[in-house]
């Protein structure tokens, strides 16, 4: 991930239907690994934008890719008396949940990255706004990716999501076939 100056201001609300895919604790631990690598050198982008900037005058600040507080990256597993949910907020967690077992029979699971941040020059920088949801139901599974700039770096971690979901095993059902 890197900074690029071909981003353009718009509305990206996408949604991907994969009903039809089976939800295996691999699979989804693959899809949970790849996006803690993501937001781990997303988190290493800010602090070096940061340390860089640091040095500066406020005047002579440009930020890259500015904290804006919002970031998040978490799996939450709710259990199926929707009273008990687990929220991991890491690859090692999720891995320590399974292996609990907290992964059986549950009624839905969701991974979520935020990735927000501030760009341009001090005293005017403008907002970037990124969000990325997979949602695990029974028999409703979505993809989901709200952002408000067009962005090489997201439009490659939304076709690598759907690269990944794509190789889970498929079900033709009556519900759902692809």
């Amino acid at each position: 991930m890197e900074y690029n100056e071909e981003e353009i201001e718009t509305i990206i609300n996408n949604k991907y239907d994969y009903s039809n895919i089976i939800a295996t604790e691999e699979n989804i631990t693959y899809l949970v690994q790849y996006y803690d690598q993501i937001y781990s050198q997303f988190l290493k982008l800010i602090e070096e934008d940061e340390q860089r900037n640091e040095k500066l005058k406020y005047e002579f600040q440009v930020f890259n890719y500015k904290d804006s507080y919002s970031k998040i990256f978490k799996i939450k597993i709710r259990a199926k008396d929707y009273y008990n949910t687990i929220t991991c907020e890491n690859y090692t967690v999720f891995v320590e949940a399974i292996r609990k077992g907290q992964l059986r029979n549950i009624n839905s699971l969701e991974i979520e990255m935020n990735l927000d941040y501030k760009k341009g020059k001090s005293g005017n920088l403008t907002e970037h706004q990124n969000s990325f949801k997979i949602i695990f139901k029974p028999y409703e599974i979505s993809f989901l990716r709200k952002s408000n700039h067009k962005e090489p770096n997201m439009d490659q971690i939304e076709t690598t999501t759907n690269k990944l979901l794509n190789q889970f095993p498929v079900a033709n059902t009556i519900f759902c076939t692809k």
